[in-house]
């Protein structure tokens, strides 16, 4: 059987390139069928990831100025993520329109939707072709996400777009609870990453160090001061430095915590620093998976709502913390307080659901594909 899936996988971020390479692993390995990437990126998601843009406004001006500063090291962080992707992806030509991709997908028996939050209406690099509507043969999502916020998506748009799909799965509770809301049935499956085990990941790895001695490594996509606050925190707990990667471009800040940026990091260093670290501190999902397959002693870096009294909830990380028992691990700030946990971080556990979690992914994946 010939497969294509199309996802997040060409910007330049570790957790989109991981996903999109865990799961052809699964499809060609475990499920037993043919898969290659449908390699699309739209004009507004090549904008967004480019490391110069014609600046339309002060901010990307100040965007700019960051990239001309750090040139060198990010632009060897792009051919980087280049490379990692032409060797471990096996992927179409690239295509910047609807109507390529549509006319690639005909050479194939069933598409699959994948992961992250490509059904995010919102997202600056959204396309209705992540929903494939004209393509009229077999068609599956896999853990899917909408996003954090459903309340700004056309729910009537969403169920027109998915009334020719054979199977339905979504990454978060909420986004099945959405599509319930519209009278579409749909499983929670887990993110694709966490379909792999660690020794999967060790071909991928940078084989050397990249960073001195013992260190804690925070793993953000936004550098807010109390994320920043919570890191700098840990690292006087423990007495170790603060390595983080580039992510993003308000990554300047965290210099002024005395916190190391790396501007070259892509998947394989990415890997590493995880590997290597004696501690993470983590606000994003990939980072909390990741932190989760490699066994580290990590933080989940929380948001505290003073109205409300209470942590701010995320659906994608709460609801994964939950599913294999580790949610006594978020450190968070609270007026000029940092809250740091103590947990066990008891793995012997934690390997036995996300065992079961496997399971029932490529359970769901041969019953839907395969029709067993």
């Amino acid at each position: 059987m010939k497969t294509a899936t199309i996802t997040f996988h060409a910007p330049n971020n570790n957790g989109s390139f991981l996903q999109a390479y865990a799961l052809q692993q699964i499809l060609t390995n475990e499920v037993g069928v043919e898969n290659v990437i449908i390699d699309y990126s739209s004009d507004s998601q090549i904008r967004q990831y480019s490391l110069l843009r014609f600046p339309h406004s002060v901010g990307d001006l100040g965007r700019n100025l960051i990239s001309l500063m750090h040139y060198p090291s990010l632009k060897r962080r792009v051919s980087r993520f280049e490379e990692i992707r032409k060797t471990y992806l096996k992927m179409t030509p690239r295509y910047t329109k609807a109507s390529e991709v549509y006319a690639e997908a005909q050479d194939y028996d069933a598409v699959i939707c994948v992961s992250d939050q490509i059904w995010n209406t919102g997202a600056r690099d959204y396309s209705d072709v992540y929903f494939m509507p004209e393509f009229n043969k077999k068609k599956i999502s896999y853990a899917v996400s909408f996003g954090s916020d459903t309340k700004t998506i056309d729910k009537e748009r969403v169920k027109g777009f998915l009334s020719g799909f054979s199977a339905v799965s979504a990454r978060e509770k909420a986004g099945c609870d959405f599509l319930s809301e519209m009278g579409i049935d749909s499983r929670v499956m887990c993110d694709p990453t966490l379909l792999l085990k660690k020794s999967d990941y060790i071909p991928l790895m940078s084989k050397k160090a990249e960073a001195d001695g013992k260190y804690i490594f925070l793993y953000t996509i936004n550098y807010g001061d109390s994320v920043l606050q919570t890191a700098k925190a840990v690292s006087e707990k423990y007495g170790l430095p603060v390595y983080t990667p580039f992510t993003g471009y308000s990554a300047e800040k965290a210099k002024k915590y005395g916190i190391k940026v790396l501007y070259d990091v892509a998947p394989a260093q990415f890997l590493r620093l995880i590997n290597d670290a004696e501690y993470v501190c983590t606000n994003s999902f990939h980072g909390t998976a990741f932190s989760v397959i490699f066994e580290k002693k990590f933080f989940r870096m929380g948001k505290w709502d003073a109205e409300k009294g209470a942590l701010v909830e995320d659906d994608r990380i709460d609801g994964l913390l939950e599913r294999i028992g580790l949610t006594d691990c978020t450190a968070y700030v609270v007026g000029t307080e940092t809250v740091i946990p103590a947990p066990e971080w008891n793995y012997s556990d934690v390997e036995t659901k996300t065992e079961d979690i496997r399971n029932a992914a490529v359970d769901f994946l041969r019953e839907t594909l395969l029709d067993r």
